[in-house]
């Protein structure tokens, strides 16, 4: 998935926006804790290189995505939407978790 991401384009957003439409598995234009736990666990159990490049905080799939929803979801409704990620992966913060790692790799 994540291949195909980046052969779409060279930008971020068509990226994460691709990326957004995989994962949104029940197609309400929403992710939720298991969609984007989904997401994780497979990135980590495929890369296990990940782990060097995320904040050592995040060591588990779990606190991943606790430390994504903490980051990303500003209206706190317990799921995310496209902009909210967009949004999210422009900031400082987001690339010093090493996010960008998971989404953008």
């Amino acid at each position: 998935m994540m291949a195909v991401a980046l052969a779409v384009s060279d930008k971020v957003e068509d990226k994460i926006r691709f990326c957004f439409r995989c994962l949104d598995q029940d197609g309400n234009m929403k992710l939720n804790k298991q969609e984007v736990l989904y997401a994780v666990e497979l990135l980590f159990a495929n890369r296990p290189a990940l782990y060097k490049n995320v904040s050592p905080t995040l060591n588990t799939p779990d606190k991943v995505v606790e430390a994504i929803f903490n980051l990303v979801d500003k209206d706190k409704d317990e799921n995310l939407d496209v902009e909210e990620l967009i949004q999210s992966s422009q900031t400082e913060e987001f690339n010093k978790l090493g996010l960008k790692h998971i989404f953008l790799s």
